[in-house]
């Protein structure tokens, strides 16, 4: 599947973490803060999401 990159619209490589023609970092860490009752709220990693476009999801934009 190939991916664009949502500032530039580049097509970027299969593995990419940055566009090679802009540099938009095309993946983010998503966190998410947990507070127990009685403790400090705490922000933990959860997982990485690719923030680059399919084709797909770009031709049903359009």
């Amino acid at each position: 599947m190939t991916k664009i990159c949502p500032r530039c619209f580049d097509d970027l490589p299969e593995n990419a973490n940055y566009c090679p023609h802009c540099g938009e970092c095309v993946m983010e860490i998503v966190e998410r803060t947990i507070q127990y009752i009685g403790s400090p709220p705490k922000t933990v990693e959860v997982s990485v999401k690719d923030s680059a476009i399919s084709t797909e999801e770009f031709k049903k934009a359009r």
